[in-house]
């Protein structure tokens, strides 16, 4: 995982659209895409930041035409993340994280469940036994990043590969990547109880 090379990037716009979407403040969030990047630009992280902010915005959406409209919102920024070469920095990385994880719980009309797992098992293969690379990162940092934000990130990739195994009825890989959360959460965390339950739920 080359750290160094998205550090020229300016990430706070796009943080705090993360931020305010992730504490349900989801008008507050879309403005703030519509301020800074109201269309699907190169980088990576607003573009996940902005399917973020829309796709958080459906659960309080009403009627038909609204949550229509962010989900098709969201999918343009999606695609734009698709079809960007992969990169190594975590900006890209959690991209690509963003953009399985939507398309795995997108609606069966998206059709985009193959594409999210596909996706997905494409990263969680990465992030198993990442390195980070790149220079003017302390050591500390990097082992924090390497010790703590890692494996973390690896349990979400897994938590949502599940559920998109799930869907397309592949119980012994959905299985296999419950084990996997299993493995690495904290054993009293909602994540890892509701890992349980789930593995418990689709047999030996």
């Amino acid at each position: 995982l080359d750290f160094a090379r998205e550090r020229s990037e300016s990430p706070w716009p796009a943080l705090r659209v993360i931020a305010l979407a992730l504490s349900d403040r989801g008008q507050e969030s879309l403005e703030q895409v519509k301020r800074h990047f109201p269309e699907p630009g190169p980088r990576p992280l607003p573009n996940a930041a902005a399917a973020l902010a829309c796709l958080h915005s459906l659960g309080r959406a009403t009627g038909f035409s609204e949550p229509m409209f962010l989900a098709k919102r969201a999918l343009t920024y999606l695609l734009r993340i698709e079809a960007a070469p992969i990169g190594t920095g975590p900006a890209s990385l959690f991209a690509r994280y963003v953009l399985g994880a939507a398309y795995v719980m997108l609606p069966d009309f998206f059709d985009t469940a193959g594409r999210g797992v596909k996706l997905l098992a494409e990263l969680a293969s990465r992030l198993e036994g990442g390195k980070l690379k790149g220079g003017g990162v302390s050591a500390g940092f990097k082992r924090l990043l390497q010790e703590e934000a890692l494996p973390a990130a690896e349990v979400r990739v897994h938590w949502f590969l599940a559920r998109g195994w799930i869907r397309l009825g592949e119980i012994r890989e959905a299985r296999a990547s419950l084990d996997r959360v299993i493995l690495l959460s904290d054993p009293s965390s909602p994540l890892s109880l509701r890992a349980r339950m789930e593995r418990a739920g689709l047999g030996v």
